[in-house]
């Protein structure tokens, strides 16, 4: 379902943009936002995906907190 280039990874990423194209994919493939944080693995490459493994026992267990997470993570 994923590209390489719809995966957000930090590196030069914004994370607002590879939202986007998340939600868009997974609204045609009916998937319920119920799923959307199981599902956030999918987007996640490089860094930001070390960062979710490498910190899952702090890590939010939300979809939305885990995008403020993020956000304020690799903020600046």
């Amino acid at each position: 379902m994923y590209t390489s280039d719809a995966k957000y990874s930090k590196s030069n990423d914004s994370l607002s943009f590879k939202l986007t194209i998340f939600y868009d994919m997974y609204a045609k493939a009916k998937i319920l936002p119920s799923a959307y944080f199981t599902a956030l693995l999918t987007m996640l490459t490089g860094i930001a995906l070390l960062l979710f493994y490498g910190s899952k026992s702090t890590i939010p267990n939300t979809f939305g907190d885990i995008v403020k997470h993020f956000k304020s993570f690799f903020k600046g």
